[in-house]
């Protein structure tokens, strides 16, 4: 899951929320800390990580489960592996950027709408 050459802090800081600006002051102070120092914070990003790669997963899920009990999905005996790719898929998506120029799309459908709106009343 290595993308655009990016280093491993820097994709799992993404996946996880960091802003650009912390991301870059974490991988400085993991090219100056001793191997017990980096080894904690490659420990503590990769538990981070999976604790939220398991959140997500056990979340969509869920959701499949309510859609099924809405009889809009049939239940299947992959849905959990189902649930896991999509939540590889969205990480996939916040590492490219597609995730972030779907939303900047949604904000600007979202304010042609409001005009849209505003110039029918």
């Amino acid at each position: 899951m290595i993308y655009n050459k990016k280093s491993l802090i820097y994709q799992l800081g993404k996946i996880l929320g960091f802003d650009d600006y912390y991301l870059k002051d974490l991988e400085d102070q993991y090219k100056k800390a001793n191997e017990r120092e980096k080894y904690e914070i490659m420990d503590v990003l990769w538990k981070n990580f999976f604790d939220l790669y398991e959140i997500l997963t056990a979340s969509k899920y869920g959701q499949f489960l309510k859609e099924v009990a809405l009889g809009r999905r049939k239940l299947t005996s992959n849905m959990y592996q189902q649930a896991q790719e999509e939540v590889k898929t969205y990480f996939q998506k916040i590492l490219t950027g597609e995730l972030e120029d779907e939303e900047k799309l949604n904000q600007i459908r979202e304010k042609i709408s409001q005009l849209i709106r505003l110039t029918n009343n």
